[in-house]
């Protein structure tokens, strides 16, 4: 009878455990950052691509005759100079014209180009005869002047359709379907756990208030330019209009101004009372920032972390301007979750 001998099977050694376990180790820490730079990046061709949506949509908007001809405000027209009353309007999804939410820039950029019910926009225009629109965005239709989100809920045809025109049309949008679908609000947020209930506002009634989202699902922000101001920026504490108002965010990004508001956690840490880099409006003393003076805001340690370093238009160099000064700033915090960091994005070439 034949007898074969089977090959002996050896186990793995322990130093050969060591090498492949080591090996492996080396391979992730390797990839690991590979992935999550490609993964970043895709979110900012993606969040790239939604600003040029967005920035489409409000040249559509601006060349709608019917809409004004202008770009869609970013603050409130309410006037009350030297309060964050500024900042408030009617709350367009109650019929109570009484009640009043505030509105950020953000949020007056989704009214602008898919409504604030998303049923199309229906503008900015005063319905009553009194100065301004902000007391005209009621969703009620009982009134002698429904306002301009009002629906015909008691009409003989029943036909829940918006009582007053909305652009492009009814149900219509100024942006493609993608950054229509990005559209969402602090309840949203939340619900998606992208911030958690300790950072919503107090105010219930501004957390379904809608905003365009990055690629991280967090809010764009929107600064429309004052064209006719010769100042670079806002001054705190003096009323001086500049071409850009850092308070136009101020419940996501905070503000130096009347109490130095923190702004909302997006992710962050609060860090010198602020949760963003861009909360200071200028300085703490008010200064002329167009330039005179010998001021230099782009050396002048002082606008460090400063708005009006961080829109400053590098491009001219015998005085301080801000870019964009005849149009309007698109910001999104990117993935540090920080308005105002070297990795947003925004609508310009920033120059750090």
């Amino acid at each position: 009878m034949w007898k074969f001998n089977s090959p002996t099977r050896h186990a793995f050694t322990i130093v050969e455990l060591m090498v492949a376990v080591g090996i492996i180790i080396v391979l992730i820490g390797v990839l690991v950052p590979t992935f999550q730079a490609v993964s970043t990046n895709a979110k900012r061709v993606a969040t790239d691509a939604r600003f040029a949506s967005i920035s489409q949509g409000l040249e559509s908007y601006n060349n709608e005759k019917a809409l004004g001809g202008a770009y869609p405000p970013s603050r409130s027209d309410k006037q009350k100079l030297g309060n964050l009353q500024d900042y408030y309007i009617v709350n367009p999804f109650d019929a109570n014209s009484l009640v009043e939410v505030p509105v950020m820039g953000a949020n007056l950029l989704a009214f602008g180009l898919v409504g604030a019910d998303r049923l199309g926009t229906a503008g900015f225009r005063d319905l009553g005869g009194d100065p301004g629109w902000w007391d005209n965005l009621t969703a009620d239709d009982q009134g002698q002047t429904p306002g301009l989100y009002a629906i015909d809920q008691a009409g003989t045809q029943q036909s829940f359709e918006p009582i007053h025109p909305r652009y492009p049309s009814v149900g219509g949008s100024f942006v493609d379907q993608a950054t229509q679908q990005s559209v969402q609000n602090l309840q949203d947020l939340l619900n998606n756990g992208t911030i958690d209930e300790n950072a919503l506002p107090n105010l219930v009634p501004m957390q379904a208030m809608p905003f365009f989202t990055d690629s991280w699902g967090r809010p764009i922000l929107y600064y429309r330019a004052s064209r006719g101001a010769r100042l670079m920026v806002s001054e705190r504490g003096t009323g001086n209009i500049g071409i850009y108002d850092q308070r136009d965010n101020f419940q996501f990004t905070g503000t130096s101004d009347l109490g130095s508001i923190g702004g909302m956690d997006f992710g962050p840490p609060l860090v010198n009372g602020f949760r963003s880099r861009i909360a200071q409006m200028d300085l703490s003393t008010p200064v002329n920032v167009t330039g005179t003076g010998g001021i230099d805001v782009a050396t002048d340690e002082r606008f460090d972390d400063s708005f009006a370093r961080f829109i400053l238009d590098r491009g001219i160099t015998n005085r301080n301007a801000p870019v964009n000064r005849k149009s309007y700033l698109l910001i999104s915090a990117g993935q540090d979750a920080v308005y105002g960091t070297q990795d947003d994005v925004t609508n310009w070439d920033r120059e750090d």
